[in-house]
């Protein structure tokens, strides 16, 4: 477990301005002041500047990004409809056989159920 010495800057509360115009000295949010062995591992956990561009060229573009959440969201909207027209479907075929004249929601009508007959011979 790390722990620190942290100050905060109480005038980033009065002026948030400070953060855009002098980030680097009035600007600041905090001080962190942490041993040698804290920073060593610290430094260790963090990407070199190589492999951040590496890991910031390897994400796909934002609008790769966008497209792929479209596809998704199609996708699930595709599914529930896949599955509301598997229910509709289940529902009239329960009904077809409860009732010899149901109506359908496309203003279609079902063919009565036919009954029966018993030959007495």
């Amino acid at each position: 477990m790390i722990t620190f010495s942290l100050q905060m800057n109480e005038r980033i509360l009065s002026e948030p301005n400070l953060l855009y115009e002098d980030p680097s000295f009035k600007g600041y949010l905090a001080i962190f002041v942490v041993t040698d062995t804290q920073k060593a591992f610290l430094k260790s956990q963090m990407m070199t500047p190589p492999q951040y561009l590496l890991h910031c060229q390897s994400r796909p573009s934002r609008e790769d990004r966008e497209r792929e959440a479209q596809e998704i969201a199609l996708a699930k909207e595709k599914q529930k409809n896949e599955a509301f027209q598997r229910r509709e479907a289940e529902r009239l075929i329960e009904l077809k056989g409860t009732s010899t004249n149901v109506s359908m929601t496309s203003n279609e009508t079902l063919a009565p159920s036919e009954e029966p007959t018993m030959n007495n011979s």
